[in-house]
């Protein structure tokens, strides 16, 4: 059976998808051990007590497929290519909707600079 040869670029994707392993791994657990003593300091955020192992939990689990998806995709696997595309794509939607959330919010605030610097009855409020 002949080897597969994977391109240079799938091995890089491969590389950094085993970094974000190392670095949810260990954010999941730091989240896990110690999340939890920033929220319940303040006792407003009792509620929110289990929210932080919950999270830890998820970017742990989120490290360890990482780790599955770097090695299978580093071997030329089908699913690995796609748990890429998929991670990936949902990854652009996030970043188009934080996109649109700041560029309102910079209207928004040019709007409220204009005015606090151009309006005549603000001037004239508070001369």
């Amino acid at each position: 059976m002949k080897k597969k040869s994977i391109p240079l670029g799938i091995k890089v994707i491969s590389i950094f998808y085993y970094l974000i392993s190392v670095f949810s791994i260990i954010g999941g657990i730091i989240l896990i051990i110690g999340g939890n003593e920033f929220i319940t300091k303040d006792p407003s955020l009792a509620p929110l007590e289990g929210i932080a192992t919950i999270g830890g939990i998820m970017l742990l689990a989120f490290g360890i497929f990482s780790i599955f998806v770097a090695k299978n995709l580093w071997k030329g696997k089908n699913w690995a290519k796609w748990a890429v595309i998929i991670i990936s794509g949902l990854e652009v939607i996030i970043s188009l909707s934080n996109i649109i959330e700041n560029i309102i919010t910079i209207i928004i605030n040019a709007i409220i600079l204009g005015y606090l610097f151009f309006s005549k009855s603000v001037k004239t409020a508070f001369a």
